[in-house]
């Protein structure tokens, strides 16, 4: 499931991984900070706390999360860090030149930092191959935010 709450963070998700192997810590920890867990553990299902997913592929868990009650809640794609979750902000061209790559700078526009830890992110081919996927997945693509 640790793949899957980077990509529910591409697609915008607060998403927060645990790694807690007592399913009623990880409910506690859910209602406690007003989250839905998204889980394998069959033992969840009918909590209204929890998704419970079948599929066992990321494609698969994807595709059934946009299926259901995700797939109807506000989305912001682009707007958290898939690393640590953290809020992306505009930054200045100027300030990501030492930060990232020459040829980033020279070929990229717009650049986002993380508001907690602090990575640069840019609209690089990588945007367009998880547009993709998550088009695959049955998610409307969408562009990243404006600077």
């Amino acid at each position: 499931m640790g793949r899957l709450a980077r990509w529910t963070r591409a697609l915008g998700f607060d998403t927060e991984r645990a790694d807690e192997p007592d399913p009623a810590r990880l409910i506690a920890r859910a209602r406690r900070e007003g989250r839905v867990l998204i889980s394998r553990n069959r033992r969840l299902a009918g909590r209204p706390e929890a998704i419970v997913l079948a599929a066992e592929r990321l494609d698969a868990q994807l595709a059934e999360l946009r299926a259901g009650p995700l797939g109807r809640a506000p989305r912001a794609p682009g707007t958290r860090c898939l690393e640590c979750n953290g809020l992306l902000a505009a930054l200045a061209r100027e300030a990501a030149r030492p930060r990232v790559p020459p040829y980033v700078f020279a070929t990229q526009g717009a650049f986002h930092e993380c508001r907690g830890c602090g990575r640069v992110f840019w609209r690089g081919t990588h945007w367009e191959g998880l547009s993709e996927r998550l088009a695959r997945s049955g998610w409307a693509p969408s562009p990243p935010p404006s600077p």
